[in-house]
């Protein structure tokens, strides 16, 4: 894997580390304020629709450069650690739902500009290669920060484990719009 993929690679892991940390707990978040397996799954498809509509605008009009797409990862880094932080404020169904959009739309916004990065900057004849690096980094990480979220949660409550999320994410944002302008422009 190239110094760009294994770059960008990185700086995503702390999202997905994020996300993971939550993950299945998320079901006992929302129980909390006495809510019903539905109110959970409408929270969750609240989530996924708000995404949907924000990939739709993404692929539709916004332009394809380099600069832009960090751009974007960089936003809808930015926008999740928020989203994830107002979780600490929420205690009630319609509140949950407001940041459930703001979450989808930061979660919608870098996923296509990532994947087009990540695309642009496999290596020539190991595009399989590059991709299965990508899922065993993922899926390694997925497992390991599911059983810290559990951990943090067990020990230190939710609060804490929306807090580490937003800082998380917020250092990818912040690592990613450090990266020189001409990093991930040309060719691997």
């Amino acid at each position: 894997m190239n110094r760009k993929l294994w770059t960008l690679l990185s700086i995503n892991s702390l999202m997905v580390i994020s996300g993971n940390l939550l993950g299945p707990l998320f079901a006992i978040f929302v129980s909390s304020f006495n809510a019903t397996a539905f109110q959970v799954s409408v929270s969750w498809a609240t989530m996924i629709i708000a995404g949907l509509l924000t990939s739709v605008v993404v692929s539709r009009f916004i332009g394809d450069s380099t600069r832009r797409s960090v751009g974007l990862v960089t936003a809808g880094y930015v926008i999740s650690a928020f989203a994830w932080l107002a979780y600490i404020a929420v205690d009630n169904i319609p509140q949950l739902l407001i940041v459930q959009v703001f979450l989808g739309v930061g979660l919608a916004i870098g996923t296509a500009p990532f994947q087009a990065l990540f695309a642009e900057h496999l290596d020539k004849g190991k595009h399989i290669h590059d991709y299965a690096d990508k899922q065993i980094i993922s899926k390694v990480i997925e497992f390991s920060a599911v059983l810290a979220g559990g951990a943090i949660l067990t020990l230190f409550g939710f609060d804490v484990l929306f807090m580490i999320m937003s800082l998380l994410t917020l250092l990818a944002a912040i690592i990613m719009a450090g990266l020189p302008r001409t990093f991930f422009e040309g060719k691997s």
